[in-house]
């Protein structure tokens, strides 16, 4: 579920806005909310029926920033549909002193909420004419970013050889300060030229068709792993542990492209640990299928920043400490929705990161 799909059928007029508060008591239990009840199909009298209103893939991520927010005070802000389906809600929530001597955790949901319709989506002309111009929007993009990344390699080649070439000319014919921004130019070419190639990635696999297959993700992963530890060329070879088997249902090319991204990710941020690990593993639930996850023991991140992991060209490290373009997990999140799941992560500075993705169950 995303905030196209929930507001596909509605017309500005349709559009409700609306907000809930919360102000719940950790010292004695007790539970206040109030706003605007259609938000949430209801005001919830307790905790877990305010997990419960929010749709059924985003509740433990709901549920974990509230009990992160108990234990250490951390703030947080998630985005996530409603459980009816037709409401798109932000949610943000932080401890504070209630002025009666014990500590509170308040928060409000704000939202946009559109009534249900009973005509068919299909047969709705406003739900045609949008998926058109959706259809149409994604198309140019994909042009564009094809075109980009394809008409401005030409020039970045030429620059970095260019560089090279003066670099291993006569020492004599360059001042000194020369020298010392020709190999700045060269690496922020070879950074330019990666994006570039990321860019036309994210394009290919928002166009390419998907064919669906039973899969062993288990499988995949001992075989990435492998690779990545041959291409490594310092320090020990990373631990992988996998299950046996992680059977799931997808496309074989493009969910080896999330586990290379995500294993690789974890290799990255690893390369420094004195003793490096990495787990593959899978949770499965029977209502909302088989969730999949990627961890690893390396220097984690900011928990509060991890809003911005997934989203294009945002990095919550330095690029002179770890490389990458900042699109590899967009990459993830784009071909994961594809397929109708979801992805999140968890982490702490120092203590790893775990990156999640939840696939739905084979039809039938």
């Amino acid at each position: 579920m995303n905030m196209h799909s929930i507001f596909s059928v509605a017309q500005p007029s349709d559009i409700d806005t609306g907000f809930v508060t919360w102000d719940w008591n950790l010292e004695r239990d007790s539970f206040v909310c109030l706003g605007a009840p259609a938000l949430l199909g209801g005001l919830p009298g307790n905790v877990e029926e305010l997990v419960a209103c929010v749709q059924a893939d985003a509740r433990p991520a709901f549920a974990r920033a509230l009990r992160r927010a108990c234990e250490n005070g951390a703030p947080f802000s998630l985005e996530c549909a409603g459980e009816a389906g037709t409401a798109w809600l932000t949610i943000r929530g932080r401890v504070a002193d209630g002025g009666d001597g014990a500590r509170h955790l308040i928060g409000v949901v704000l939202g946009l909420a559109v009534p249900q319709t009973t005509a068919s989506s299909e047969d709705d002309p406003r739900v045609v004419a949008l998926q058109r111009d959706l259809d149409s929007a994604r198309a140019d993009f994909d042009a564009f970013a094809y075109a980009v990344s394809h008409d401005l390699r030409a020039p970045l080649r030429a620059i970095g050889g260019f560089s090279e070439v003066l670099l291993e000319s006569e020492p004599g014919m360059l001042e000194a300060s020369a020298r010392q921004y020709l190999p700045r130019i060269v690496t922020a070419t070879g950074r330019m030229s990666q994006l570039l190639d990321d860019l036309l990635q994210l394009s290919r696999f928002n166009r390419v068709e998907l064919h669906p297959e039973p899969l062993d993700l288990a499988e995949m992963a001992r075989a990435i792993a492998a690779d990545l530890n041959e291409a490594r060329t310092a320090g020990p070879g990373i631990e992988l542990i996998a299950p046996a088997h992680a059977p799931a249902w997808g496309d074989r090319y493009l969910l080896h492209a999330v586990l290379q991204r995500l294993l690789d990710n974890a290799w990255k941020f690893s390369r420094r640990i004195d003793a490096p690990r990495v787990e593959f593993g899978c949770e499965r639930n029977n209502e909302r299928g088989p969730a999949f996850y990627v961890r690893d023991n390396g220097v984690g991140f900011d928990a509060q920043g991890g809003d911005r992991l997934f989203q294009p060209l945002q990095r919550l490290h330095r690029a002179s400490d770890f490389e990458g373009s900042g699109v590899g997990l967009t990459i993830v999140k784009r071909i994961v929705e594809r397929h109708g799941g979801s992805v999140w992560a968890e982490g702490a500075p120092d203590a790893g990161a775990c990156f999640w993705f939840r696939l739905p169950d084979a039809p039938g």
